[in-house]
């Protein structure tokens, strides 16, 4: 149900935010879990680490937000 999806979605940035603030550096990105990124499918888990590479080169891209 929608509520449920809301409330994993929130306990997800929850947790985040948690680990942010306990190792005290700054976040660069985060890759999902993507069963298919394995077989070289993940359309998910491939954007994610595309995104981070380019936030490593210096160029300004936001978060990949899957959650």
């Amino acid at each position: 149900s929608l509520a449920v999806a809301a409330m994993i979605k929130i306990s997800c940035v929850k947790i985040i935010d948690a680990i942010i603030d306990t190792v005290a550096v700054p976040l660069i990105g985060l890759i999902p879990e993507d069963h298919g990124a394995v077989w070289g499918k993940g359309e998910a888990a491939g954007i994610a680490m595309q995104n981070i590479a380019l936030r490593l080169d210096g160029k300004h891209k936001p978060l990949y937000r899957f959650w």
